[in-house]
């Protein structure tokens, strides 16, 4: 049996890929109180596609998820979530965390994907995922 095929597995695949690239590794996983890391059994020793294909496909699986990112002393979580509108949905993400004193990169990235795959304001969307 093959995996499910999410509305927005491409918009949030390439914004773990932009995390990675940026130094960024994932360090948690949190669906309401489940370890979907050790649940899942994802290996996050892989290649890079093979994480962050892994990673989006088992924030979307849990339905709500928080993915931790880390890199030196920074620290940021982004909350997947779909909402069912398929603006936002694009690359859903719902939420993260920041802190006052250091860069928030999760907004960096989404900022930077934003008009790619959804504008905001609705007025681009590219092929259906």
């Amino acid at each position: 049996m093959g995996r499910l095929k999410f509305f927005g597995m491409e918009g949030l695949r390439e914004f773990i890929r932009k995390m990675y690239e940026r130094g960024f590794v994932v360090t948690a996983m949190d669906s309401e109180g489940i370890d979907v890391l050790n649940d899942s059994g994802i290996d996050l020793q892989g290649s890079s596609s093979e994480v962050t294909g892994d990673v989006a496909y088992q924030a979307l699986n849990y339905e709500q998820t928080w993915v931790t990112f880390e890199k030196d002393d920074l620290k940021q979580s982004a909350f997947v979530m779909l909402t069912g509108d398929k603006y936002c949905d694009r690359i859903p993400i719902a939420d993260w965390t920041f802190s006052r004193e250091k860069p928030d990169e999760i907004r960096e990235v989404f900022d930077e994907l934003d008009p790619l795959y959804c504008d905001s304001c609705g007025q681009k969307l590219p092929k259906e995922d």
